[in-house]
């Protein structure tokens, strides 16, 4: 019996330092888009939620297309990987991918776009 005990409070102190471990890990919050909300109003917006973000893209302020995808940022928070679900319209496909990422006090630069926060 007290074995039994043992084995279980050990899967449980891996359970939490996976838990510890995994919440560690780098991540962004909030809105951001690049291009121009106010005039054409055509521009792309990335949501970040935990491990998720919404991928919108607007022509004349009407979204085109959405798509839901999961990135992770390398420790330095120097790239970022999007992945993309093979389900997703081709023009969201050009966000899938390995690419350097750069963040500021109201930016984040994603490849070469520099995107504002909203």
């Amino acid at each position: 019996m007290k074995r039994v005990f043992s084995v279980a409070a050990l899967v449980l102190v891996f359970a939490v330092m996976a838990t510890v471990f995994a919440s560690c890990a780098p991540t962004i919050s909030g809105t951001y888009y690049q291009g121009d909300k106010s005039v054409t109003k055509t521009y792309t917006e990335f949501s970040f939620s935990g491990k998720n973000v919404t991928i919108k893209s607007y022509v004349l302020g009407t979204a085109v297309w959405e798509t839901e995808a999961t990135y992770s940022l390398d420790k330095e928070k120097t790239k970022i990987t999007i992945e993309v679900p093979d389900s997703a319209k081709d023009g969201a496909k050009a966000y899938s991918g390995e690419f350097s990422f750069e963040e500021g006090e109201d930016y984040i630069k994603i490849g070469v776009l520099k995107y504002t926060k909203a």
